[in-house]
């Protein structure tokens, strides 16, 4: 039975044995197994996404959006039979969005479990959130009382894009050194993706 004790610092027992990685030297072990480029690619998917929701969602698109509304309309429109503000239609915008992805989430956590098609869904739906957000800037393109139109579509299939991809994007982040599928098989892929948010 002693073997299969471990002492913590604090003096608590606990029962069967660490898992691999637990201890330093297992990690330093997994570090020399993870896939660099996988984890670089991992790093930068999570910078964008940072970017997206930091600058597109919070920062910059909100007060462009307001602007071409009071341009096109006044103070309030016209949708769907109620008379709304522009922040009105932003705040809609965004819980349709999260809706439309809560309602789907338990599926898509159903295929995020399966290897072969996580890789592929996350690819689609950041094609589509990034996509999404680059045909923002055609907006100038429409007359202005169709712009503000083209960046609410665009920014929901946007949102929906990136909290989609988010459900693949958690999926790939377990740290699970027993797992043989994870390219992420260490505790330094948070780290780096962290750096590269700080950056």
């Amino acid at each position: 039975m002693t073997e299969h004790v471990r002492l913590l610092p604090n003096a608590q027992t606990l029962g069967p044995p660490a898992p691999l990685g637990y201890h330093v030297s297992d990690t330093v072990e997994l570090d020399r197994a993870s896939d660099p480029q996988a984890v670089r690619g991992y790093a930068f998917y999570d910078w964008a996404k940072s970017s997206f929701e930091t600058s597109v969602t919070t920062a910059v698109l909100p007060g462009w959006f307001a602007y071409i509304f009071l341009k096109a309309n006044g103070l309030e429109a016209s949708v769907l039979g109620m008379e709304m503000t522009s922040d009105a239609i932003w705040s809609f915008s965004v819980t349709i969005a999260a809706l439309f992805v809560a309602i789907l989430a338990p599926s898509l956590g159903v295929i995020a479990d399966r290897r072969a098609i996580k890789i592929w869904w996350l690819r689609i739906l950041t094609y589509l959130g990034a996509g999404s957000t680059f045909l923002l800037a055609f907006a100038p393109m429409f007359g202005i009382s169709q712009q503000w139109v083209w960046l609410i579509v665009m920014f929901l299939m946007a949102n929906v894009g990136l909290n989609g991809a988010g459900v693949f994007y958690n999926a790939l982040l377990i740290w699970a050194p027993t797992t043989r599928w994870t390219p992420f098989r260490t505790r330094r892929t948070p780290t780096a993706t962290s750096a590269a948010d700080f950056f």
